[in-house]
């Protein structure tokens, strides 16, 4: 488990967590606190002050069950003054990708630059849930208006693309803009096939959003249903 007690100096080339496999799987606990002046510039996907968390593969995984999701989770946590650049996929200041993760909660983006090629977000890139018993709850997290989004396809002010998880009382007021599938809350929205759909409830935009190609919407930019 990881207890942020200060924050990343200004300037720092930040390694990200769970860049390597194994991916991260723990408790991150900001406890309030503030990373200031995360800096971050990559090749690969998976960028964010956090790489990539996942308490496993879930239906690819036999072993898996619907309580490993307990043992991962993002919160409290606030990102300011960060510059976030990829020129790959899955993008967030905070974490590029989650996978059967029990939440990310009362989480901030402030004063920051985010961007990347496709599935950006300010918070997470993307967030996945995998099983079909539960999902990940994304709650409580708010994008400000000096924030800036970038992206390609799949862009979003808080989630770049939504795949399977529920999306609850989140704000933003940051400028977004993409090709295509461009929202204030999340780019691109799906369920994880058709026994479950997903949902984005009690959020807000009031940021600028932009698409040179298709599909922009203020909380959604594409919201797809698998059948």
């Amino acid at each position: 488990d990881i207890t942020v007690a200060a924050g990343v100096p200004s300037g720092s080339n930040w390694i990200p967590v769970g860049v390597n496999e194994p991916r991260l799987k723990a408790i991150v606990d900001g406890n309030g606190y503030t990373v200031n002046g995360l800096r971050l510039n990559s090749a690969t996907k998976y960028t964010g002050f956090i790489s990539y968390a996942s308490a496993g593969s879930g239906d690819d995984d036999p072993t898996f069950q619907d309580s490993d999701m307990e043992t991962v989770a993002i919160r409290n946590l606030k990102i300011n003054d960060a510059v976030v650049y990829s020129k790959a996929s899955h993008v967030g200041a905070l974490v590029g990708r989650t996978l059967n993760v029990k939440c990310v909660e009362n989480c901030h983006v402030a004063n920051s630059q985010i961007s990347g090629q496709s599935s950006v977000g300010a918070v997470i890139g993307e967030s996945y849930t995998r099983k079909w018993d539960t999902m990940t709850v994304v709650s409580d997290c708010t994008v400000d208006a000096n924030t800036t989004i970038v992206g390609g396809s799949s862009t979003g002010g808080v989630v770049g693309y939504n795949y399977g998880s529920l999306i609850l009382h989140c704000n933003n007021a940051a400028s977004v803009s993409g090709n295509s599938s461009v929202g204030g809350i999340v780019g691109h929205s799906r369920d994880y096939h058709y026994d479950r759909s997903v949902y984005i409830i009690a959020c807000g935009n009031t940021g600028n959003i932009t698409a040179t190609g298709s599909a922009a919407g203020g909380i959604t930019g594409a919201n797809f249903r698998d059948i």
